[in-house]
């Protein structure tokens, strides 16, 4: 009996490692076509086109909650999945997806009106098709995060992202599109996502009603959505704050500032969110392991994370221009302070997959809320000193809901505040060495007078060696027992994989 449990847990956390590797794989090659994409909009279009666009993507994104109602968390959560709940999620998805789109396009002039940017109406009414287009992949997607196939879901969303919005945007950026290279480049790319996860995962399409499969998929999914709801309550409020009182050119600079602060934030964050959630809800009544995967999680992200951020802060001029050039050197101030945060932004996520994954969704709830209006009022009352002071209002805000978020984390799975941060203890020697190399090369490359084209490589190339150098030389001290653990299984996942491809050639 032991034996086949053990063969059980091994199987789990190689299939947990795979969707690891392809899941940050993905969000690599992403990472590096966002930037890509990012570099060359900034110099096609205007900060007054971003900020429209981003006005918009409030309302589409926060309408998205709506439109899958929790659907995919519930299906890839539930222990007795069945067909039935395929087809009553497909019917339901597809039934909100629609309603969703009637409602986004009545409502488009009034929400103009509210921003106080005329051209929005137009783009709100176009971008409003995506939750119809959107709504047939739901179950799919759901379907294959169960399976823990997330090297397909990785392949999906690069391609979708580089074919799709990516070579879209530019294109029509080229062309002189202005905003709409923005909203047809996404809505470019929700359409080859959704129609990649059909060909994908095919699941049944049956138009069908049973109120029992919907009462317990809406019991999950209930209680994730109003968490959700408040949750993107949280990650708007700024947007909504700085668009409605600043303008929409200061909300084009803050998204870029915030978009250059969260991508490599959310490489660790969600990728280890998204693989984790299906991987704890199948052993979700097993506290001892919850917590042993809580504890490396937190130690990889604090690992990885923390050392970034303070390399991001002592660089942020020279990265911005080196980015965007000098037209986006406002943003400077503003992704100073919020990269402030990263950590608080990358490791609350792991608490958010222990929540789902033990079904404490209600309990999340609750906690999102404070989390909302936390943001809300940091916002507002940080918008008195512009795009610096809501920025500062809103890592404070990260910062609470971190707090919250890691207390419900530790009571869920019987853990301990002790244990969460020994975990943080070798990112304390890693940002130190970090820090005093950094300030140091900023000093010299001051005093030779180097152009930041030739500052930000080498000054990155020269601390990734410098922080390899330090964990091969001393893995105890800059890993500590969690870090060593994942190295060694995602070394050892590595080498069977090599293995296995020298086999087969």
């Amino acid at each position: 009996m032991n034996v086949e449990k053990s063969t059980i847990n091994n199987q789990l956390t190689n299939k947990t490692l795979k969707g690891l590797f392809w899941s940050f794989s993905g969000t690599i090659f992403q990472l590096i076509s966002k930037f890509t994409v990012l570099i060359v909009l900034a110099r096609l279009l205007t900060p007054e086109d971003f900020g429209v666009v981003s006005a918009a993507m409030i309302i589409i994104s926060f309408s998205m909650i709506f439109s899958s109602l929790g659907i995919g968390p519930a299906i890839v959560q539930n222990p007795k999945l069945n067909d039935q709940h395929l087809s009553v999620g497909f019917t339901l998805s597809l039934t909100l997806g629609i309603f969703m789109t009637l409602l986004v396009w009545i409502t488009s002039d009034f929400i103009a009106q509210f921003f106080q940017m005329e051209s929005l109406s137009s783009i709100i009414k176009i971008l409003s098709f995506t939750f119809i287009i959107q709504s047939f992949a739901v179950v799919g997607q759901a379907l294959l995060e169960r399976h823990l196939d997330f090297k397909s879901l990785a392949k999906i969303q690069v391609n979708s992202y580089v074919f799709g919005y990516g070579l879209v945007s530019i294109f029509i950026a080229l062309l002189g599109g202005g905003i709409w290279a923005l909203t047809l480049g996404y809505m470019a790319q929700v359409f080859i996502q959704t129609i990649s996860i059909l060909l994908k995962q095919g699941h049944t399409k049956r138009i069908s009603f049973s109120k029992k499969a919907l009462n317990e998929l809406l019991y999950f999914s209930g209680g994730f959505t109003l968490a959700r709801v408040f949750n993107h309550l949280a990650l708007q409020g700024d947007n909504i704050i700085i668009g409605r009182l600043l303008g929409a050119a200061a909300l084009g600079y803050y998204g870029r500032a915030y978009q250059l602060m969260v991508m490599p934030a959310n490489l660790f964050g969600q990728v280890l969110d998204k693989v984790l959630f299906p991987a704890m809800a199948k052993i979700q009544d097993d506290k001892l392991k919850l917590n042993l995967i809580f504890l490396r999680g937190t130690a990889i992200i604090s690992i990885v994370v923390l050392p970034f951020s303070i390399y991001l802060i002592i660089f942020a001029e020279e990265l911005v221009l080196f980015l965007f050039g000098n037209e986006w050197i406002n943003i400077v101030v503003p992704f100073q302070f919020l990269a402030l945060g990263m950590l608080f932004r990358s490791s609350y996520k792991i608490s958010e997959s222990v929540a789902r994954a033990t079904g404490a969704v209600y309990k999340r709830a609750w906690r999102q809320s404070i989390y909302a209006c936390a943001v809300f009022l940091g916002s507002y009352l940080g918008h008195f000193w512009g795009l610096n002071g809501v920025a500062l209002g809103i890592t404070i805000a990260i910062a609470i809901n971190f707090l919250l978020m890691t207390h419900l984390s530790i009571s869920l799975i019987n853990g301990s505040w002790l244990s969460f941060f020994k975990a943080h203890t070798p990112s304390i020697f890693l940002v130190f060495i970090v820090m005093s190399a950094s300030l140091i090369m900023k000093h010299f490359f001051y005093i030779l007078g180097l152009s930041f084209f030739v500052v930000i490589p080498t000054s990155m190339f020269l601390v990734i060696v410098l922080l390899l150098l330090s964990i091969g030389l001393f893995p105890n001290l800059f890993l500590g027992k969690e870090g060593k653990w994942i190295f060694k299984r995602v070394l050892d996942y590595y080498k069977n994989m090599k293995m296995v491809r020298k086999n087969e050639w």
